[in-house]
């Protein structure tokens, strides 16, 4: 059940601006479909380019993704077409919701230009809490003045159980370090990952190493090398 709105945009052309309609609380059922031209030439996306969807609602929360809460791909491309799909918080609280989506290569970064997508309220009062949604894959911001070394420590999580804020800190003393706060370490086995829990309670995990793998069969022998030079003839006595 996908209701996909097909828009057509060029990238140095704004146009008026697209209106979509939808209705509060609708989730997993809109998609956005856009077809991108470059001065009326289609328009090539970068090789390695990603999709980010940031937006603001009519009560001020928003969010930036490029990630669905179930952790798949909010978008793909497909030619000159990207396609994105909408996540639920967009719906949440009615009104007009700004919508940008920005392709970014390396440090380049291209913002398509705005949409507008307006929520009618939904018609019963039991609807979804409207909260922000950040949920960038591979992103975790470096806290100011963070060096090389040092330690991050959680300083926010949201109600899904994300990372929203790290700050950093100097490596803990004897194991003894700050609530909440992640520590890594790593040793011949694995990588092992301990989490102090704000009520001091400590839960780890580990990723071990693999064993060695047997070795492997002689090779063949090489080909001869080609005969010497003969040596120069002796003197006679």
């Amino acid at each position: 059940m996908i209701i996909k709105s097909k828009l057509n945009m060029d990238l140095q052309n704004p146009g008026s601006t697209p209106i979509i309609h939808a209705v509060q609380c609708d989730s997993h059922s809109r998609v956005l479909e856009i077809a991108l031209s470059d001065g009326g030439r289609s328009f090539r996306f970068p090789e390695h380019c990603r999709i980010i969807v940031r937006y603001r609602k009519s009560d001020g929360t928003g969010g930036e993704y490029d990630t669905l809460p179930d952790g798949t791909s909010a978008w793909s491309v497909t030619g000159n077409k990207l396609t994105l799909t909408l996540t639920h918080q967009i719906f949440t609280a009615p009104g007009a919701v700004s919508l940008s989506v920005s392709l970014i290569a390396g440090d380049a970064q291209l913002s398509l230009f705005p949409i507008m997508i307006y929520v009618d309220a939904a018609a019963f009062s039991q609807v979804a809490k409207s909260e922000n949604y950040f949920y960038v894959t591979g992103f975790l911001p470096a806290p100011e003045n963070a060096k090389i070394g040092q330690y991050l420590r959680i300083k926010s999580i949201d109600d899904h159980g994300r990372i929203t804020g790290t700050e950093s800190m100097d490596a803990p003393v004897d194991g003894d370090f700050q609530s909440p706060a992640v520590m890594l370490t790593e040793d011949t086995t694995g990588v092992h990952i301990t989490v102090k829990n704000p009520d001091g309670s400590l839960s780890s995990a580990s990723v071990r190493h693999g064993a060695n793998g047997r070795d492997g069969i002689d090779g063949d022998d090489g080909a001869a090398g080609k005969d010497g030079q003969d040596g120069a003839d002796g003197i006679t006595p």
